[in-house]
């Protein structure tokens, strides 16, 4: 019986990195293997701010903020990836 072809592993953050391509090559894999990694940024959008500026300038910070932390997790898991000597790809996305 075969194993699996393709595994997405949600990484939230950085620090979730090593432990999905850990988790992947645990598994029964069949031949060839892929794992996507997958980022998915939430930005809450919260109203009730005292001004219209306020607001946007707190809508930016917020979406600065989930951009950062793509990329500090997209950098961890292509390096956990490289080393691990796996096919992968990433996926990033905002919602």
């Amino acid at each position: 019986m075969g194993g699996l072809h393709t595994v997405f592993a949600v990484i939230p953050a950085a620090e979730a990195a090593e432990s999905a391509v850990a988790a992947f090559q645990a598994l029964p894999l069949a031949e060839p293997a892929r794992l996507i990694g997958l980022h998915v940024a939430p930005i809450a959008i919260t109203f009730g701010l005292a001004t219209d500026m306020a607001l946007a300038s707190f809508i930016e910070a917020q979406i600065a903020a989930a951009d950062e932390e793509r990329k500090a997790a997209e950098a961890a898991f292509l390096a956990a990836a490289r080393k691990a000597g796996i096919d992968f790809d990433w996926r990033a996305e905002k919602s």
